[in-house]
């Protein structure tokens, strides 16, 4: 990843936590608190955070053959499902059966 100067506006994570500073006062406060100097943080700002997490998220779900995934027998067109109900079984299966 490369450095960057930090504008002082953008706001701040600790990479790899979900620990935010929205302004400098926030970071100076953290590092007085845990004894320890900005620079020894391995911060990346913001934008770079939800740049990197939309560039690895999951593609969309789809139909593979034009019917929906769920019921097979309707028509999916431009989707995954038929219907918002097909939708949201074949979700609440897939979280129980952890698919």
């Amino acid at each position: 990843m490369e450095r960057q100067q930090w504008d002082r506006e953008t706001p701040l994570v600790i990479f790899d936590t979900e620990k935010y500073f929205m302004d400098e006062a926030d970071l100076n406060d953290y590092c007085n608190e845990h004894q320890i100097k900005p620079s020894e943080l391995q911060l990346v700002t913001v934008e770079l955070t939800v740049s990197h997490a939309l560039q690895n998220r999951p593609p969309p779900l789809t139909s593979i053959n034009g019917m929906c995934r769920w019921c097979e027998t309707e028509p999916a067109t431009h989707a995954a499902f038929c219907s918002r109900e097909c939708g949201e079984d074949y979700e609440r299966d897939r979280q129980k059966y952890g698919l």
